[in-house]
């Protein structure tokens, strides 16, 4: 519908923008899109996989992987056991682990030279109802987003290089004085109440250009031989997951066993429980 469309946002509706700072502003310019939890996104994937058949094990710990003459060979711990599977095909889906993940397969599967960027948020009490906000960094001219999140507002994101266990990242000081201050910046009447703070790590590939400047193009990377039967994943994003799974059904599928469909992954629903 034509309410539906890209387009600016008329002067006199500016005072109802949840307190934002008009001041110098000289167009506001509205879209509509879509927000997701991801942890119950992963979730609802992971049941609808199951309800196809598929297999899961998680929590495991992945131990290392070599390669045979009809796939690889999968060793990892379940519930305190060292298990072994056989697998026709290997797809290194880790994130920021993705090269710690490759350096455990055998041979050495192909890699790529990544920096791993740190992305904090900060959740404030209070809530946004007009929708999403894309604002600018004052700091900086990054693009920063101030949004309804579960009844408190969340701010996001920052983009710090990482280095070490990706398993231990956490909110930086610096991170949180960033986005405190562009939260101050543009909606100078919102408490500033933090109440939680959370770290995330990206994958992109190295270079000498800034984060924000950098491709966030999803990168498969795969093995030599013919058919492949190992890809890994370098990067991306998450609202394209599904067809990040069909490029990757594509290349493995010489490697694969003839099988009917059982879905349309492009149409299929997921239940949020």
């Amino acid at each position: 519908t034509p309410d539906m469309r890209f387009g600016a946002l008329p002067r006199r509706s500016w005072d109802n923008l949840d307190g934002l700072q008009i001041n110098e502003l000289q167009t506001v310019w509205r879209y509509f899109d879509g927000q997701t939890d991801d942890a119950a996104l992963a979730r609802a994937v992971m049941r609808s996989a199951a309800s196809f058949g598929a297999e899961l094990v998680c929590p495991a710990d992945f131990v290392s992987a070599s390669r045979t003459s009809a796939g690889y060979h999968v060793s990892y711990i379940h519930e305190g056991n060292e298990r072994e599977s056989l697998c026709r095909t290997l797809v290194n889906a880790t994130g920021p682990w993705v090269d710690l993940t490759a350096q455990r397969v055998y041979p050495p599967p192909p890699r790529l030279a990544v920096d791993l960027i740190q992305g904090t948020h900060i959740v404030l009490s209070g809530q946004m109802n007009q929708g999403v906000y894309y604002v600018e960094a004052p700091a900086d001219g990054r693009a920063v987003f101030v949004m309804p999140w579960k009844d408190r507002t969340l701010v996001g994101t920052t983009e710090t290089v990482y280095e070490g266990d990706p398993a231990l990242t956490h909110p930086l000081p610096q991170e949180i004085s960033y986005l405190t201050t562009t939260m101050r910046h543009y909606f100078p009447g919102h408490n500033l109440d933090i109440q939680e703070s959370f770290s995330g790590l990206r994958v992109l590939p190295k270079g000498n250009a800034s984060p924000f400047r950098r491709t966030r193009e999803t990168l498969l990377l795969r093995e030599s031989s013919n058919p492949a039967r190992y890809i890994a994943v370098y990067g991306g994003k998450l609202t394209g997951y599904r067809l990040t799974a069909a490029r990757i059904l594509r290349l493995l599928h010489p490697a694969l066993p003839h099988r009917a469909a059982l879905a349309d992954t492009s149409r299929l629903a997921l239940t949020p429980n």
